[in-house]
């Protein structure tokens, strides 16, 4: 619960922080819809999958975090291009 507790802080802190000013409500929206209201589709998701087998819904679980990290990375790879092509030209 604590570590839970945390993350949201963390997050809801870094995001605040790096959405610019005319569109910080926005991306809060955006990120609440996304944070909260996915629970209401994936539990009763991961109830099904847990009715196959108890361990599909962690390694349904896994297998997105995974996608979601490589996802990031190739974002920030591509930003990072991008920067040094701006500051090149």
């Amino acid at each position: 619960g604590a570590v839970s507790v945390l993350f949201a802080a963390g997050v809801n802190s870094t995001v605040q922080l790096a959405a610019g000013e005319e569109l910080r409500g926005r991306v809060i929206a955006l990120y609440m819809i996304l944070f909260l209201g996915t629970t209401p589709i994936g539990g009763p998701l991961a109830g099904a999958l847990a009715d196959a087998d108890a361990r599909l819904p962690l390694l349904v679980g896994a297998a997105a975090a995974l996608l979601a990290a490589a996802g990031s990375v190739v974002a920030r790879r591509r930003e990072r291009v991008r920067a040094c092509v701006e500051v090149a030209a």
